[in-house]
């Protein structure tokens, strides 16, 4: 569809948050960037249903935007990991369509792999051998390349939201819950052959680390792009998590309240990702998913 807006406006539908974010044509920046908490992940059922509820909330923000922006702009929407996995994407899809005459596309592991490292790119330019990794609600994306070039994107089915629903009920966390989190990423996240490579990373926790790592009290994109978060302070905010409640987290510096309750499991997959690939820091990456599909389909 061709449109005389200046911009175009995509809807990212994720496991743990929604990300809406007005995109410039003709220009590598986002005229407006924010993001919404839905949790979708968590609300899919035992059957792999996603909630009534849920949908309502998918079909509101929608709506939402829509009344936020002039008829002529483009806007598109699509889903990462919570969505792949439920049994009824069909019929969301075709809610979607009938309440806004919009289309959903869900991504592919590979496609959201793909998408991550281009947006990492596209803010960082790194060189030499690079491992990208996407730290989702659902699922962690890790991307090997050199430069522009993707070699091999792999999925694991597991991030903060799903670690956090499947093995904690505590706060806080009880040594016991605790070691079941460690134990599965160990087991799930498997060493690979590359060495010497930087290790970089996108996620709304992990750029959460990074402001309570500078005691931000605001978020600064500048400042946490490019941020280099060491092993050593990624260890010291998890063994400090640890020992918190979720309400105490939340009155952390520079801490997403929003995140609060999943920030843990995070750092454990961040501290796992260092060691696995032998490296003491992480560049944080200020984009996402979205600037990376911004930069496939809308340029």
């Amino acid at each position: 569809m061709d449109t005389n807006s200046q911009y175009q406006v995509l809807i990212e539908f994720g496991s743990n948050s929604c990300k809406i974010m007005q995109w410039a044509k003709d220009e590598s920046t986002s005229l407006q960037d924010y993001r919404i908490p839905l949790r979708l992940s968590a609300e899919i059922d035992t059957n792999g249903k996603l909630s009534s509820q849920a949908i309502k909330r998918i079909l509101q923000t929608i709506k939402t935007v829509q009344g936020e922006n002039p008829q002529d702009v483009r806007i598109i929407i699509f889903g990462t990991e919570a969505l792949r996995r439920i049994k009824n994407q069909k019929e969301l899809s075709q809610r979607i369509q009938e309440t806004s005459g919009l289309k959903l596309r869900v991504l592919s592991s590979r496609e959201e792999g793909e998408a991550a490292y281009r947006a990492i790119q596209s803010g960082l330019q790194l060189k030499g051998k690079l491992v990208c990794f996407d730290l989702g609600g659902a699922s962690t994306e890790i991307i090997t390349g050199r430069a522009e070039q993707i070699q091999k994107i792999y999925s694991f089915p597991w991030g903060a939201v799903n670690l956090t629903r499947e093995f904690r009920s505590h706060d806080p966390i009880s040594a016991c819950e605790y070691f079941a989190i460690k134990s599965t990423i160990e087991k799930t996240i498997k060493p690979y052959p590359l060495k010497n490579a930087t290790l970089a990373g996108t996620g709304g926790s992990i750029i959460s680390y990074a402001m309570v790592a500078l005691k931000l009290k605001e978020y600064a994109a500048d400042k946490v792009n490019g941020y280099r978060l060491s092993h050593s302070e990624v260890f010291r905010q998890v063994q400090r998590y640890r020992a918190l409640t979720w309400r105490e987290i939340k009155q952390i510096r520079g801490m997403d309240p929003a995140r609060a309750d999943i920030i843990l499991p995070a750092g454990m997959i961040m501290l796992q990702l260092m060691d696995l690939f032998q490296q003491h820091t992480i560049v944080v990456s200020s984009r996402g998913v979205r600037h990376g599909i911004a930069d496939l389909w809308l340029r």
